[in-house]
């Protein structure tokens, strides 16, 4: 009995912490499953705003097609597949066909995060048609992914509570987040010129400059650096 992980093709140069969560969850089915698990990758595509636009009622994001679909429909057909885990709610629509194909197919949906209220959060701080149409696919994606499943990973009960408010369905099972210690404290000191030999406290915060970000480091300084 075989699973297929569908994830998504990572960029090693554009590493983020979504990615690096998805090489550990990779990782671990791996060393578990062994020769019995298959790993379909999905890549991003080029398409047009108005194409785009006709994909957002069926879910279809971050490089999920028709033809997509079809490939990984015919690669069950083909194989001893008994699983399915997406790593992602945004493949929500791989979820639907799968389940409406192979109905006898264990679902397994690892929720990154709550993507609608993500994607919400972005559209408020920084309104636009793309970025609406992106609120809309995830919705639609997310949904497919929490309907057409029979377990439901969530990384905390925060995101499983927007689930129920949002979906009516919470998560089966919570999974803190997990990443590698990478960290080289030589190339951090010489990066920023630290100097271990310097009495005073400080504190690094390093992420990308998006609104979560954003909000998160106002708070830290508003509510707990002020006791520090």
């Amino acid at each position: 009995m075989k699973t297929l992980l569908i994830t998504k093709n990572i960029d090693n140069e554009s590493l983020g912490g979504r990615e690096l969560l998805s090489q550990s969850n990779q990782e671990s089915l791996s060393k578990i499953l062994l020769e019995k698990l298959e790993i379909c990758e999905i890549s991003k595509i080029e398409q047009s705003n108005f194409k785009k636009l006709l994909n957002i009622p069926k879910g279809y994001i971050d490089g999920v097609s028709d033809l997509k679909i079809q490939e990984i429909l015919e690669f069950i057909s083909e194989r001893d597949i008994r699983r399915v885990f997406l790593d992602g709610s945004n493949f929500g629509s791989i979820a639907k066909a799968i389940s409406e194909n192979f109905p006898e197919l264990r679902i397994i949906i690892f929720f990154h995060n709550s993507e609608y209220r993500f994607f919400f959060g972005a559209f408020l701080s920084k309104p636009s048609f793309h970025s609406l149409g992106v609120v809309l696919a995830n919705y639609v994606a997310e949904k497919f992914s929490v309907n057409f499943s029979d377990l439901r990973i969530c990384l905390n009960k925060r995101d499983s509570e927007y689930l129920f408010k949002t979906y009516k369905k919470k998560a089966t099972h919570i999974s803190s987040l997990t990443m590698k210690d990478n960290f080289k404290a030589n190339l951090i000191n010489k990066r920023f010129n630290f100097n271990s030999d310097n009495d005073k406290n400080f504190l690094l915060f390093v992420g990308g400059n998006f609104y979560a970000n954003i909000d998160g480091i106002k708070w830290f300084l508003s509510n707990v650096a002020s006791s520090l």
